[in-house]
């Protein structure tokens, strides 16, 4: 399981960073903001199952970051992110749009901050982005400061919220889609328009909608499933009349 998911997740970040087949920004050493929740999540995995295979500078680091809370590590995550910029960013993605939404609100930690611990770059991003905003009297994003080259959202509300990413962050988020029981079960590719299946990670049962209404109706019948290598492909009709 751990294999399979080390393979899910270093593919994750290759795709995220990809906008066609066989291209991507990916390098060694990237600025990682992990906001997802830690272990026993199957979240919590991913930092460890790429160790040894990739190497980048998480924020905040690992072991730090599983002896805070939840929120605590989005903001020490976040802040070290504004000292040292952010190249990949894996979240929940209504968690991602409310950090967008505070940044532009002028509630992003920015105000009384440290200035000897932030990077030259960041500080000169900052400045700027900051003089945009003034001139333009438009609100500044975090696209605006940080130069993102990829980004993994997950939730069942991805869908909804992605447009408002891209809007906030300047990255199409590559879509993920899993849980802490099943693992790992599909990601979006370089096209970032629709998740696929990853077959070889969960052990898979399909049951057909009619079946599944028939145990709606029924909840004692026990619907009859089919493995993976069951399924048939079904041809999309055009142009055809529907006979009730």
């Amino acid at each position: 399981m751990i294999d399979m998911n080390r393979e899910f997740a270093l593919a994750c970040c290759i795709l995220s960073t990809s906008t066609k087949k066989g291209e991507f920004k990916l390098r060694p050493n990237m600025n990682f903001l992990n906001g997802m929740a830690p272990l026993p999540y199957l979240t919590g995995l991913l930092p460890y199952s790429i160790q040894g295979d990739y190497t980048v500078n998480f924020f905040p680091d690992i072991e730090e970051g599983n002896k805070m809370s939840f929120g605590e590590r989005n903001k020490v995550g976040f802040k070290q992110g504004m000292q040292k910029d952010i190249d990949l960013f894996y979240g929940l993605s209504s968690i991602i749009v409310r950090m967008g939404e505070s940044f532009s609100e002028g509630s992003s930690g920015s105000k009384n901050m440290d200035i000897l611990s932030y990077d030259m770059k960041m500080l000169y991003r900052l400045a700027k982005a900051k003089l945009k905003s003034k001139i333009k009297k438009e609100p500044m994003y975090p696209k605006d400061v940080f130069d993102l080259k990829g980004f993994v959202c997950a939730g069942t509300d991805s869908l909804h919220f992605k447009k408002k990413i891209e809007k906030y962050w300047g990255v199409k988020p590559l879509e993920i889609f899993g849980g802490t029981e099943a693992c790992a079960i599909g990601s979006e590719s370089w096209s970032k328009n629709g998740i696929i299946l990853w077959p070889n990670i969960c052990f898979y049962e399909f049951i057909p909608i009619s079946e599944f209404y028939k145990n709606l109706e029924n909840p004692k019948y026990t619907p009859k499933t089919y493995l993976i290598n069951e399924l048939k492909s079904r041809r999309v009709l055009r142009n055809c009349h529907y006979h009730p």
